[in-house]
């Protein structure tokens, strides 16, 4: 997912480079222009509340009170456009603190421009706020915000942890008709860096400043490397795209990582490691290879619940799957590579991701099964990158067991996951299966199970009464089934009957409302009921839709265009199957039209017929997702795809005559 473009840059041994970019745009504070003061929504920017009408960041290195910091300047000017815009003059400034070292903020200024009119910052009203036991933030609001009013504000972080340079997000949830970047990077410190995404650079620059920095007591000199980005016209992203991977996959950003550092005393300090590396250190981690190794205590556990010594077989796996997810409540965190304790977790029979997997793991093993470690990283966040190992890209993970040839992954962190299958938030394309005995491998992960969500009702129109009444079945298999059960979960089923009524309508009553759960079995789960419809017209001539439950109230693409793909996370099948029997003493007009649309590459494909039949309408309808992923060319033809479901399901009446 990741798009590598061609990054000039300059090494210490460059000594010619062709600059065929603009110059960057340097600005006092303080001053927009006639046109930034002016400056109304366009056509691209007429959805969002606020456009950032510059942007630039600018990186270097000093030594400051006797330490190396990393300086990070940033500027930026935001129109805001209507009172929904009003939130962008709530600034949050995030500053991290580890092992008694912490980033700090200082130079803070904004002003709010109405005109000639200016509002300044009361530095009295910045405040400090502790998010985390690693986070921090600085916070302020500006006041006097109008639609109109430029909020412009600027600051400096001086960081002491340049190994993480943080990079540069030229994307947001807000249109920027200019972003810049720039940095100063002395040769002493290497940086990998990819620019993600597939939005193109309007300045691409990098040059070679001689002697630029030198240490108090060192001899040395280095050079450094002078780097200028920049985007115009950036389109918003926004996380809350539907059927989306992380926006982290797509946002066009500048990431950089930390390759070595090499001081002016000769010693250098590596930072990319190889596999081989990273599973050394993680069979010895204290949160992940230590947590794995508890054999004594969970083979007493396994042997007292288990006297018998079973062989090691699929029953006793889905046994021991089943008394590890009973036994645990999870608490919501991940706590992946920190504070895993597995003993005392599941002495307290409350855990976390890390601490309950690992517990079957050590569990599976007592029990003679050959079963792995798998870390991943969750679909909300990012793609783990897979040409050199970057740990902080993973936050999450699952077992991986054999048995009789077959390979199933484990997650037991909620109880209604059948035995082999992941929640949702864990299908994301590739895991790392950490195998401590020989070296560790990439493990693809796709989905296992068969996912379709069907409706199927039959009606019977009473004109006298003006009802449409009738009984109805909703199937959900798979992951569906999975969303339906976390609905139900904890409330039975009043949260079914719930959801139900709200998709219906106030014009339906639903009666004999019933849940058959049969998801740990066959991973399908149904709701069946019974209905009335009392909004039919009265009269001669009856129009109605026999579609009642519709797939969608509204196309859930509604974005002009999109930059990214479409990732659904898993194929899928929507069904409708319709029998109305209709009145005696009425005709059918005609039928709609029976149509069928797909998109060019097959990947998607929606069918809607009508056939009368011995006083009978037969509406069947299916909508087919043959697969996860859509390129980002096929947006368009799969929106349109998904605006004719919607509509030929809102808009297919018939009409029914008296005769």
């Amino acid at each position: 997912m990741y798009k590598t473009v061609l990054l000039l840059f300059c090494g210490l041994v460059l000594t010619s480079l062709k600059i065929t970019a603009q110059k960057g745009w340097d600005r006092p504070f303080g001053e927009p222009t006639i046109q930034e003061k002016e400056y109304t929504a366009t056509p691209t920017d007429s959805l969002s509340h606020a456009v950032v009408l510059y942007e630039r960041g600018d990186h270097h290195f000093e030594l400051r009170h006797s330490r190396i910091q990393l300086i990070k300047n940033y500027h930026v000017l935001i129109k805001i456009l209507d009172k929904e815009g009003f939130k962008e003059a709530n600034i949050s400034i995030p500053l991290y603190h580890n092992n008694g070292s912490s980033e700090s903020v200082i130079k803070i200024k904004a002003i709010v421009h109405n005109g000639a009119s200016k509002t300044f910052l009361d530095i009295e009203k910045v405040y400090d706020i502790d998010v985390n036991e690693r986070w921090k933030e600085k916070q302020f609001t500006l006041g006097n915000v109008k639609p109109g009013s430029i909020v412009e504000y600027s600051y400096e972080i001086a960081s002491p942890f340049y190994y993480n340079f943080s990079g540069w997000d030229f994307q947001s949830h807000l249109p920027k008709l200019y972003s810049e970047f720039n940095a100063k990077i002395p040769g002493n410190y290497k940086y990998n860096r990819v620019l993600i995404g597939s939005l193109p650079l309007s300045r691409n620059d990098a040059t070679i400043k001689r002697e630029c920095f030198s240490l108090p007591g060192y001899s040395g000199v280095a050079d450094c490397e002078v780097l200028h980005y920049a985007m115009k016209n950036v389109s918003a992203i926004n996380d809350d795209e539907p059927f989306m991977l992380s926006a982290d996959n797509y946002r066009a950003r500048l990431a950089f990582e930390m390759a070595y550092y090499e001081g002016f005393d000769g010693l250098k300090e590596d930072y990319t490691k190889s596999w081989k590396d990273v599973d050394k250190e993680l069979r010895n981690d204290e949160d992940i290879g230590r947590q794995m190794r508890k054999n004594a205590y969970f083979k007493a556990l396994f042997q007292k619940k288990h006297p018998n010594n079973p062989q090691p077989d699929l029953q006793l796996a889905q046994d021991i799957y089943k008394e590890v997810q009973r036994h645990f409540v999870w608490n919501g965190k991940y706590g992946i590579f920190r504070d895993t304790r597995v003993k005392s977790a599941y002495e307290n029979q409350l855990g976390n991701v890390a601490e309950i997997n690992l517990s079957l793991i050590n569990f599976l093993k007592a029990a003679g099964f050959n079963v792995k470690l798998v870390l991943l990283s969750t679909r909300n966040n990012g793609l783990p990158k897979k040409d050199h190992p970057v740990m902080s890209d993973f936050n999450y993970l699952i077992a991986h067991v054999d048995i009789d040839g077959k390979a199933y992954l484990l997650d037991a962190t909620e109880d209604i996951l059948p035995f082999g299958m992941i929640p949702f938030r864990a299908l994301n394309y590739h895991g790392r299966i950490m195998d401590f005995k020989t070296e560790s491998h990439w493990l693809q992960i796709v989905e296992t199970e068969n996912s379709n969500m069907a409706v199927r009702l039959t009606a019977e129109i009473d004109p006298e009464l003006g009802l449409i009444k009738g009984k109805g079945q909703n199937f959900y298999k798979g992951y569906p089934g999975l969303n339906f059960l976390a609905i139900i979960e904890g409330t039975g089923e009043k949260s079914g009957l719930e959801k139900l009524e709200a998709k219906l309508g106030e014009n339906f009553s639903i009666e004999a409302y019933k849940v058959e759960d049969g998801f740990k079995d066959n991973r399908r789960v149904s709701e069946s009921f019974t209905y009335e419809f009392d909004d039919l017209d009265d009269g001669p001539v009856i129009v109605i839709n026999p579609i009642l439950i519709p797939f969608f109230e509204q196309n859930p693409f509604q974005a002009p265009e999109r930059n990214f793909p479409v990732d659904f996370g898993y194929t899928r099948n929507y069904k409708y199957l319709a029998d109305l029997k209709l009145p005696e003493n009425y005709s059918l007009e005609s039928l709609p039209q029976n149509v069928s649309f797909k998109t060019s590459d097959g990947g998607a494909l929606f069918t809607l017929t009508f056939m009368e039949r011995q006083g009978h309408l037969v509406v069947n309808s299916s909508l087919m997702i043959r697969k996860s992923n859509f390129k980002t060319e096929l947006y368009g033809e799969l929106k349109a795809l998904f605006q004719k479901v919607t509509d030929y399901h809102l808009n297919s009446a018939i009409t029914l005559i008296k005769k």
